[in-house]
């Protein structure tokens, strides 16, 4: 059954593939000596949309002409996906959904210029995929406030003795890093991150009275929106827009692995699985912090099972909480997949009755009531994997870096913080940001609110200024000649980037080339591994085939030469559910 439902999936597959060719836009890659993974800073680049930038294979300008090396020809925008080349090693595919050409091209320059700040500090050897989409989220379920969500297109756990960790779950694009032999293996998702902003959050702030004065004519799409184009009319940006190149990296962020399994699923008002308990069981035993959770819905019956608790993201391995018993989380985490229930106990109202009185609860308990305080949760650097690390050489880095505080407290804990709809509700996105302390900081980006009324280079000019010194570090080829010296001012910033590199990237200020250091890690083991890989148990043969899930692992087996690898699919992200009168849905985001 599962063979011919494969197939069948492979002959669609390519019948949609050939719909769908005409329509695709591939432009070749300029190519790049192998050496360089970090690409020079050219100041030209973040100054005008018609100036082509190293490692960019073409260029956008505002008409909607698309040009290469072989052809020129008109194209629509919203009626085309655009796949281009933004630097060394990172590939976009944009689809704009908006019936304006001109406009579509300021968010492309925008989103190329946002990659290449990106491709500046981030040494990838494996080639990313970035899927991007600019459209009304009103067209699905509106949220005119939120800017867009970034999340991994698919997530992975290792089988690595040394270097990437055993028990944590890694985004697509960290885990292509280390696995670069199996570069063009089936089990890698389409793209490494997916990427979606919302045109409502501009529209909403239009001011139409300047947008007139400043040329427009009442068709197309008004400048003075709320995101600031370089592009626009105007160079000034106004008190109330955002530099749209901020908010793309805020979310590329994201779908890089800066997020947490951890949030309050069953208390969160947008959760859909608060909307399926809140009316039967009382609140109280609703304030829980948990991980993830392997749920399914078996559509013959429409009710909604949870078995236990995922493996958390490696985000998540090093976050400590300033309460002694809950001090390290990644034992935490690996405390809470020791509580499973299988058959009937799995359904979601038996699974959290259950879990009630159980040390799992009362640890799930107090984080809940730790995190609904501010400044509670932190994340812990671990000591760079290379001695001439930036952060061990620089004095100001070695003082200042040696956690980033997370942030916490009760909105957080129930909030539609970078939320749009119930089909892509993601709570636990809500503390995988830093503490707002860090908005007078270089780190601001990855704060939960943006800076209005300032360019990138406005902040980032303001920010590192304040600093008392530079900070320097050099540019090492692969046969570790120094090539130069360079002062870094990225937007992505120092603490930003080494909460990277301690996930595991290779950075501008840790370079270490994904060679696997460390000791050997031991493979955690559950005695619930079986139940939850099995599911809910079903008299019908063929019942995984009638159900949904988000939980469940799939294993992907990859190989080369004698030796095989299981890689394990995380979806973490990929559906909720959502109730309806007649039975429960899974819907997934792709």
């Amino acid at each position: 059954m599962k063979r011919s439902l494969h197939s069948i999936h492979v002959l669609l597959l390519l019948f949609v593939s050939l719909l769908l060719l005409p329509h695709i836009i591939n432009t070749t890659s300029v190519a790049l000596d192998s050496s360089h993974h970090l690409l020079p800073r050219d100041d030209n680049t973040t100054t005008s949309s018609s100036t082509t930038s190293s490692g960019t294979s073409n260029t956008t300008n505002p008409t909607g002409t698309h040009s290469s090396s072989n052809s020129t020809h008109i194209f629509h925008y919203n009626q085309t996906t655009v796949n281009r080349t933004a630097a060394f090693n990172v590939d976009y595919q944009l689809n704009c959904k908006v019936n304006d050409d001109p406009f579509c091209a300021k968010v492309e320059n925008g989103i190329r210029l946002a990659l290449l700040e990106f491709a500046h500090v981030i040494d990838l050897k494996t080639k990313i995929n970035i899927n991007i989409t600019y459209h009304s989220f009103c067209d699905e379920g509106c949220s005119n406030s939120s800017y867009g969500f970034g999340i991994p297109s698919s997530q992975f756990i290792l089988p690595f003795d040394t270097g990437p960790d055993l028990n944590h779950v890694y985004p697509q694009a960290l885990a292509k890093q280390f696995v670069r032999s199996f570069d063009s293996s089936s089990v890698w998702a389409a793209s490494d991150v997916t990427i979606e902003l919302n045109h409502d959050a501009y529209m909403q702030s239009v001011d139409y009275g300047k947008a007139e004065s400043l040329g427009w004519n009442g068709t197309g799409i008004p400048p003075t929106g709320r995101f600031w184009f370089m592009d626009d009319p105007t160079s000034n940006i106004n008190e109330d827009q955002v530099d749209f190149r901020y908010v793309v990296l805020h979310e590329l962020m994201h779908g890089l692995g800066f997020l947490s399994s951890w949030a309050a699923y069953f208390w969160s008002s947008t959760s859909p699985f608060r909307q399926l308990v809140e009316n039967a069981l009382d609140d109280s035993l609703l304030k829980v912090v948990t991980p993830g959770m392997y749920w399914s819905v078996l559509e013959n019956y429409g009710p909604t099972f949870i078995t236990g608790f995922q493996s958390t993201l490696i985000f998540d391995k090093f976050l400590v909480s300033t309460q002694p018993s809950l001090a390290n989380m990644s034992q935490l985490g690996f405390h809470m997949q020791e509580f499973c229930q299988q058959d009937t106990q799995a359904f979601i109202l038996n699974f959290i009755n259950s879990f009630q009185g159980t040390p799992q609860y009362t640890n799930a308990v107090s984080l809940f009531d730790t995190m609904a305080t501010p400044q509670t949760l932190f994340f812990d650097f671990a000591t760079p994997a290379v001695a001439n690390s930036t952060f061990l050489t620089n004095a100001y880095l070695a003082a200042t870096y040696h956690n980033m505080t997370l942030l916490t407290g009760s909105a957080v804990l129930d909030t539609q913080l970078e939320q749009f709809d119930q089909t892509s509700s993601r709570p636990g996105t809500a503390i995988s940001h830093v503490d707002d302390d860090y908005n007078s900081t270089v780190d601001f980006l990855m704060t939960k609110g943006f800076l209005m009324g300032q360019t990138l280079e406005q902040l980032t000019d303001e920010m590192y200024g304040a600093l008392p010194s530079a900070i320097t570090y050099s540019i090492i080829t692969s046969n570790h000649s120094i090539v130069e010296h360079r002062n870094y001012t990225s937007p992505i910033g120092p603490g930003i980037l080494r909460m990277l590199d301690t996930m595991g990237y290779s950075t501008a200020l840790t370079n270490t080339s994904y060679v696997a250091t460390g000791s050997p890690s031991a493979k955690f083991r559950s005695s619930c591994d079986d139940i939850n890989d099995n599911g809910v148990s079903s008299s019908n043969d063929d019942a995984d085939s009638n159900s949904s899930s988000s939980g469940n692992n799939t294993g992907s087996a990859v190989s080369s030469g004698s030796t095989s690898f299981a890689l394990a699919l995380h979806p973490y992200f990929g559906s909720v559910l959502v109730p309806s009168p007649l039975l429960l849905l899974s819907f997934f985001l792709l």
